[in-house]
């Protein structure tokens, strides 16, 4: 339901999944992994949304019900899981006056888990955070427009301390018919609590670590952003940027116990790095080719080691055409070579990996019909994503949506 002042959405989803996990065939080896899963999911989602002349409300509720039942040749590997997530979100918007905009915002959430190979566990979580946007506008002037913001929030979740974080930034831009460029920087602090799968989580190869703790970052970027407007869009944007983490949460092989995954801190680490981008667009056709270099240090270890799994390089292109109703679009991805120790004595080697998706969709009255078909690793390459975790060989999938 919307009119002038209100907007009200209720939605309900619900999913059954079926199936077979059959011998898997890696490039390198061979897995024993077969197994029957079934996975469940019901979410009710309502929004109630206020637009005035200086205020707007928006109120979210939701609520979450999922099972994974998993039987594998393993017993170790079979169990089911259920997860329960209610959360409440509270957002305000007022508009001070033409150069002003104040933002601020709470969310309530509370989760609870039971599984026959973990004891039951639940949490709360509670955010409030508060923000100040500025635009203002100058004529005769290198740069024409000036936004700037400084925000705060407040972080609270069960067994761990409460974190308030602080951030702030400014764009300062040029934008007229055909050109379009901006400076932009930032800094600020950053918090991130464990997920319940880091704490809890139990697979056939991986366990959550129950003592797992929070991840706090204190960072900086800085960069430049142009855009040229005609009959194709081009546009190109880099930026440079560092991080100073403390307890960066990391899964790694053997952490906790030999043979397993789990999540593990490293106490301090630095990550410094660009990031840059260049993209082609038109009505029909869609082009970008994105590079990072990351050097991530594991300070914890030595002032110059790299952090575990950690990409010096990567390189990701896409691209995509639209035809009437059918588009095909590709995907390739680089990443260099990742060093699986903390001494950066063994590594594994860079791959190359590329999808390639088509897809027709068709509206037949009420009804719309998607077809997707895709290959992906279509060059079938040769890399393992984590060390003794082979990447999958060529896969072929194919599915088919309808929605009413």
């Amino acid at each position: 339901f919307r009119n002038d002042r209100f907007e009200i959405m209720h939605a309900q989803f619900f999913s059954l999944r079926r199936f077979e996990v059959p011998n898997s065939i890696n490039n390198n080896s061979s897995s024993l992994a077969k197994a029957r899963q079934k996975d469940q999911q019901y979410s009710l989602r309502q929004s109630v949304k206020y637009f005035g002349s200086s205020v707007d409300f928006q109120l979210n509720t939701s609520y979450q019900n999922a099972l994974l039942d998993y039987h594998g040749e393993l017993p170790i590997a079979t169990g089911s899981t259920t997860t329960n997530h209610f959360s409440n979100e509270l957002m305000t918007n007022y508009r001070v006056n033409s150069w002003l905009n104040v933002l601020g915002g709470e969310s309530t959430s509370w989760k609870w888990l039971k599984g026959t190979q973990l004891e039951p566990a639940n949490g709360l979580e509670q955010s409030i955070y508060a923000q100040a946007e500025t635009r203002h506008e100058f004529r005769n002037s290198l740069f024409n427009r000036l936004n700037t913001y400084t925000s705060v929030r407040w972080d609270y979740f069960s067994n761990f301390p409460a974190k308030l974080s602080p951030k702030t930034g400014f764009n300062a831009s040029h934008i007229d018919e055909r050109l379009e460029f901006a400076i932009r920087a930032s800094a600020g602090q950053n918090y991130r609590a464990p997920t319940f799968n880091e704490r809890f989580w139990r697979g056939a190869n991986e366990k959550g670590n129950p003592k797992i703790q929070p991840e706090t970052a204190n960072s900086w970027d800085a960069g430049i952003f142009s855009k040229f407007k005609h009959a194709w869009n081009y546009e190109a944007e880099i930026t440079y940027y560092e991080s100073f983490s403390r307890n960066l949460i990391t899964w790694q092989s053997g952490a906790i116990e030999p043979g397993y995954w789990s999540p593990t801190n490293s106490s301090r680490t630095k990550s410094t790095g660009i990031e840059s981008a260049l993209r082609a667009s038109s009505t029909s056709h869609t082009s970008e080719i994105n590079f990072t270099y990351n050097r991530a240090i594991d300070q914890s270890v030595s002032p110059h080691k790299r952090l575990r799994y950690s990409p010096l390089y990567t390189v990701q292109i896409n691209n995509s055409a639209r035809w009437r109703d059918f588009t095909i679009s590709h995907e390739t991805l680089y990443k260099s070579e990742r060093y699986t120790d903390t001494q950066n004595l063994l590594y594994l080697r860079r791959f190359w990996t590329t999808n390639v998706f088509t897809q027709y969709v068709k509206a037949i009255e009420s009804y719309r019909f998607a077809f997707r078909f895709g290959i992906k690793n279509i060059l079938d390459a040769h890399y393992d994503v984590y060390t003794k975790y082979p990447a999958n060989a060529r896969e072929l999938i194919f599915s088919i949506q309808i929605t009413l």
